[in-house]
């Protein structure tokens, strides 16, 4: 664009007068001179244009000037920007880290687009995680609103927001999401290798956790990453940063979640006692495999589901919650009986086991593992309907049986002989 003090000189021709001189020839005022065409000062040029004192067209690799006489071209430095540029969503691990206003904890890049815009605020509006228990709140304006210092916070939240948008929506963002997931862990990872020095900083990271677990469910491929993550939680709750640094979050504490849950649970529907049947059969054919004393524990802590969800579809529910739970060391009787205690709340049982048994727990390579967490999959499936109830006065959605995870997978990579164990999962999760 041209300079705005060129406007004081562009004097139209018809106006511009002239006097001869003693030639005859005629002479122009000083003004009507043919002035040089200014341009906007640019410092990003390259170094060539700059020793030449000509404007930089800034191409890159190589700008035209130096194209055309044939001239390497070379570029300083770039200035990190404070406000970066909007780029695609379809961002990668490799990026380059920007500007930061937490150096020590900010680790992935901080770039977003307008479609991450949409996916933020569908995650406000719409798909904020239900856990820890009553903190909806919390979720949509205390993490919303510092989740800007913290780009692996943020990348976790529009994870979250588009794996749910292409599970309720017809919106194609499950590769974005996966994307943002990438990078949400890459970030995460990086945090939780140096102690928070604030409550924001415990909180991001557990806030992070938290919602990559509530978007395993709506990828469907891994049980094992829906695990991982809820060991994360569980992780953090351990090194007791919420009681030192402060937290924004509510109710962390057992009791408080376990008095949010048997006041959300009081009345809930029955679930198809074939089901229950077909999976009582099943897990008890795997006994014979299961010789490993892990192998044994988790095949016992699934019976006890399947046998409290014959009892009560409200028995069966509550060992499923993502509340860490240790049972008192006394139970009377009305508590035994009722199944409450059975499985003392399997997620956190899976994904508090020692480091040793949850890497033998997700390995791949062991099929017996794998076929048990099949049937945990099943087993959530067939709790679904009842946990929605947990999601009650929020805009979730329900899942579908097709919600949660699929069992492919683990099926294509089990030893021929044994593919038949996984009759019952994959009936359960439309698989079959």
């Amino acid at each position: 664009m041209d300079d705005p003090s060129d406007a004081a000189i562009k004097v139209p021709p018809a106006f511009i007068s002239y006097t001869p001189n003693s030639k005859g020839d005629a002479v122009h005022p000083p003004f009507a001179q043919p002035t040089r065409k200014s341009h906007t000062k640019s410092r990003r040029g390259c170094h060539t244009c700059k020793r030449r004192k000509i404007k930089c067209p800034e191409n890159r690799p190589s700008c035209v000037n130096c194209i055309k006489i044939s001239t390497p071209c070379t570029y300083g430095p770039d200035k990190p920007a404070i406000f970066p540029p909007a780029k695609h969503s379809h961002l990668t691990a490799s990026n380059e880290p920007s500007l930061h206003l937490r150096p020590s904890l900010q680790s992935t890049p901080g770039e977003f687009s307008l479609t991450d815009l949409r996916l933020f605020h569908h995650f406000i509006i719409t798909c904020f995680p239900h856990l820890p228990l009553g903190n909806s709140k919390v979720w949509v304006t205390d993490i919303a609103s510092f989740s800007h210092s913290y780009d692996f916070l943020v990348h976790s939240l529009l994870a979250l927001s588009a794996s749910h948008l292409s599970f309720t929506s017809t919106s194609d963002l499950q590769e974005v999401g996966i994307s943002h997931r990438l990078l949400a862990i890459r970030g995460l990872n990086e945090a939780l290798s140096r102690p928070p020095k604030t409550s924001a900083d415990a909180d991001a990271m557990l806030a992070t956790c938290y919602a990559l677990a509530m978007q395993s469910s709506y990828i469907g491929e891994s049980v094992e990453e829906f695990l991982t993550m809820i060991r994360g939680c569980q992780m953090i709750l351990d090194q007791q940063w919420p009681n030192q640094l402060g937290t924004a979050f509510q109710h962390l504490n057992q009791e408080s979640q376990l008095q949010i849950i048997s006041s959300k649970v009081r009345v809930l529907p029955d679930i198809d006692p074939e089901s229950i049947v077909g999976g009582t059969r099943s897990l008890e054919a795997l006994s014979p495999l299961c010789q490993q004393p892990l192998a044994r524990k988790v095949l016992q802590y699934l019976l006890d589901i399947v046998n409290s969800l014959a009892h009560s579809s409200r028995d069966g529910w509550l060992p499923f919650s993502t509340v860490p739970y240790n049972p008192p060391a006394q139970i009377d009787s009305k508590t035994r009986t009722s199944g409450y205690f059975n499985c003392a709340n399997l997620c956190s049982s899976l994904s508090s086991l020692p480091h040793a048994e949850f890497q033998l727990l997700v390995s791949p390579d062991n099929p017996v593992m794998q076929i048990l967490l099949g049937h945990f999959a099943a087993l959530m499936v067939l709790v679904y309907p009842v946990k929605s109830c947990d999601w009650t006065n929020e805009n979730w959605g329900i899942p579908n049986r097709e919600a949660v995870f699929q069992l492919d997978g683990i099926f294509k990579n089990l030893p021929l002989g044994m593919k038949g164990f996984l009759e019952w999962p994959r009936t359960i999760t439309h698989s079959l």
